[in-house]
């Protein structure tokens, strides 16, 4: 599979979240190759046999993530990154780069016609 190609998801590959967010809070910097994108989010753990939480995005510049105010290593995966044995209760803040201009598969951020889009 291609990185510009998504892979669909089926009902029967989903599963209940095991972190639920009740706020989040986004701030953009808009720049064509370089949009800085901020979101802060309270999380809380929702099923207690889940350590990890896992976070899809593709062709991202994770810039950094905080918990608590704590910059946190990460593991990266194919589709995103882990984070494991986080809090029950946390503030997630993550800094991500963005390339809109060259996001020719239309999902996410991307910039069409000199406007943006999501």
């Amino acid at each position: 599979m291609s990185s510009n190609q998504s892979r669909a998801m089926k009902l029967a590959d989903y599963q209940a979240p095991g972190f639920s967010v009740s706020d989040i809070y986004l701030e953009f910097d808009f720049q064509d190759e370089k949009t800085r994108v901020t979101a802060i989010s309270q999380v809380e753990r929702v099923e207690s046999a889940i350590r990890d939480l896992e976070l899809d995005g593709k062709k991202l510049i994770l810039e950094g993530l905080w918990i608590n105010g704590t910059q946190t290593e990460v593991s990266l995966t194919e589709q995103g990154i882990r984070l494991t044995e986080v809090p029950d209760q946390f503030e997630l803040r993550i800094e991500t780069l963005i390339d809109p201009v060259n996001n020719h598969a239309l999902e996410g951020l991307y910039k069409s016609g000199g406007f943006f889009f999501f």
